[in-house]
């Protein structure tokens, strides 16, 4: 994180040596020097990350990296073509954005997978409705469409099952919610 601290601290040193009018290039160049410095730490960390930790983490090591590097080229981009300082100045702060979402980064894999279970948890909620409601067709007849019959017609829904095709559907909501648990209670302890 202090990697990225520098790189935020240095961005805003660099808008105030070429961002502001008139520029100072001679003030500039120890502050890209160490730019590039705090650059090649970044890369080289999101690297030791896929050696060290588990993947989960490291893919989100990844993902803030690249998006603090994208941020950091539009930035340099923008001074080496003279745009206006508005543009600059914009990008300096697209750049402080993506180093505070960093600032955010889970603390190990475990965490980093918590987040993710977070994220994905309503399409697995919704799975376990599915699965109830097609063990339970009657209860729900007074919920709100949900767009599938416009897609497969009116009738698609409503076809009986067989005792095998019941089993089945028993068998896959338990598993589910058999893995969901399992994966919690790992993820808590």
């Amino acid at each position: 994180m202090s990697i990225i601290s520098l790189i935020y601290s240095y961005s805003t040193r660099l808008w105030v040596a070429l961002g502001k009018q008139p520029p100072t290039p001679s003030a500039a160049v120890p502050t890209l020097q160490e730019i590039t410095n705090h650059i090649k730490s970044l890369y080289g960390c999101a690297l030791v990350f896929r050696e060290l930790e588990g993947n989960t983490i490291a893919a989100e090591v990844n993902t803030v990296a690249t998006e603090v590097l994208l941020a950091m080229q539009v930035l340099l981009e923008s001074y080496s073509v003279r745009k206006s300082g508005e543009d600059s100045m914009r990008n300096t702060a697209s750049l402080h954005e993506a180093c505070e979402r960093a600032r955010n980064l889970s603390v190990d894999n475990r965490e980093a997978a918590l987040k993710i279970w977070k994220q994905d948890s309503d399409g697995l909620k919704d799975a376990i409705k599915e699965l109830n409601s097609l063990l339970n067709p009657q209860s729900t007849e007074n919920e709100v469409s949900d767009g599938w019959d416009e897609l497969l017609g009116e009738d698609a829904g409503q076809a009986e099952l067989s005792e095998d095709d019941i089993s089945a559907i028993k068998k896959v909501r338990t598993n589910i919610l058999s893995c969901i648990k399992n994966a919690l209670s790992w993820l808590a302890a």
